[in-house]
């Protein structure tokens, strides 16, 4: 999903976005932390 928002997100905001391992480390956290 992360690769899938990077063309919405850029043509909302005017920026592209970079899926790198950090960022999807840090939503896979997040992830964890809801259950």
């Amino acid at each position: 999903l992360l690769h899938q928002a990077v063309p919405g997100f850029e043509r909302w905001f005017g920026i592209r976005p970079e899926v790198t391992a950090e960022l999807r480390q840090m939503i896979i956290a997040d992830i964890g932390a809801i259950k």
